[in-house]
């Protein structure tokens, strides 16, 4: 599950939960431009999720208050454009995917 909040012209804060995979192995997270048939460039690199006091699920949350606000405004005005990315260790092109809404 992930949640991105657009909070100004340069500000997105995201929370994201991830289960099933060990958040140990979990490497990086980003938000990503891209229709859900294509893989594009990263826009903005978003916390990693981890687990408090280990197990799953993991956890992040985080805001970026220096977004260019060129890309907020491309994000609001076209959300289905843009996908969050999860990388784990086995999966280097990504373990979890999925396009905002």
């Amino acid at each position: 599950i992930a949640n991105v909040m657009i909070r100004g012209p340069s500000n997105l804060c995201a929370t994201i939960m991830v289960d099933g995979l060990s958040p140990a192995t979990l490497a990086a997270a980003h938000l990503h431009i891209g229709q859900a048939s294509y893989s594009g460039p990263v826009v903005v690199r978003l916390a990693v999720p981890s687990a408090n006091g280990g197990g799953s699920p993991g956890t992040s949350m985080m805001c970026n208050n220096a977004v260019a606000p060129a890309i907020i405004a491309a994000i609001v005005s076209n959300p289905q454009s843009y996908y969050i990315d999860i990388h784990a260790e086995g999966f280097q092109f990504g373990a979890l995917r999925g396009q905002l809404f």
